[in-house]
Parts: structure tokens; C-alpha cells; sequence
């Protein structure tokens, strides 16, 4: 029985060594970030708390929950670092597209609104690169 977990440990270290014991970040397109700029009708801030976007490569429509970032009016901001996709559904590579961002603005009362999304926005190179920004101070959210 010692000998067994001991060779099995050893399989194991072995395994661990070589990188095979587990699942890579294959596929997955690494550090995403998302720009946009706020100038929402209300001129107060607003706080984005997810992204949504079109893989047109696989044909799927995905959300992604980003910490919430809190942009003042007038001022052009940016998501923080995200990992797109899975191992098992790869993003690297893929054509993204229809980017929307899912936001609240601060009311006339001090509260925040209700979240809605943001009209599409639509890079003009789509591949998904590790460390790529998509977005620019164009992309305004307006309200």
C-alpha cells in the first residue's frame, strides 16, 4: 500500500512538472479591456458592471461580469484586465463584435438607476488578441 502512494505521488509530481495535470489557459484570450467614454445625457456619473459582446466566429452572444467601474462625466475609462472565454469555449482568435456595456447612472436623488444596456458599439478589428483593448473615447455611452 506504501509503495502505491508513493508511486502515485510520484506520477502525480511528475505530471505537475510537465504541465499535463491540468486544464491550460488555451483559447482563452487573456487581459481584456474595454473602453468607453461617459457622456450620458445626465451629466453624472455612471458605473459599468458587465460587458456583453458577439463571438461572430462561434455564434454566440456572451456577458462577462467586470469589477464595476465608476467613470466620471465627460471622462473616457476602461475595464480592468479580463479573461475572455474558457478552455472549453476559447475566445483567442475569434472575431468579437456588438459590444454593449451594462451600466447604471447616478439619479438627481444621490441613488443609482436601475442597470440598462448601452446601444452596440462595433470594433473595427474584431480579432481577440491576449492584452487587447477594445473601445475607444467614440464609444459613448449617451443614455
Amino acid at each position: 500500500m506504501t509503495v502505491s502512494r508513493s508511486l502515485t505521488a510520484r506520477f502525480i509530481a511528475a505530471a505537475l512538472a510537465l504541465g499535463i495535470a491540468g486544464p491550460s489557459l488555451a483559447g482563452v484570450c487573456q487581459d481584456i479591456t474595454f473602453t468607453f467614454k461617459n457622456d450620458h445625457y445626465t451629466g453624472d456619473e455612471i458605473k459599468v458592471k458587465k460587458v456583453k459582446y458577439r463571438d461572430t466566429t462561434a455564434a454566440t452572444n456572451n456577458t462577462e461580469d467586470v469589477i464595476d467601474i465608476t467613470c466620471q462625466f465627460g471622462n473616457t475609462c476602461s475595464t480592468l484586465g479580463d479573461d475572455l472565454g474558457s478552455v472549453v469555449e476559447g475566445r483567442l482568435g475569434h472575431d468579437l463584435s456588438n459590444v454593449q456595456f451594462y451600466y447604471s447612472y447616478r439619479e438627481a436623488d444621490g441613488q443609482w438607476s436601475l442597470p440598462q444596456w448601452s446601444k452596440k458599439f462595433k470594433p473595427t478589428d474584431k480579432e481577440c488578441t491576449n492584452g487587447r483593448n477594445y473601445g475607444t473615447s467614440a464609444w459613448a455611452i449617451t443614455g
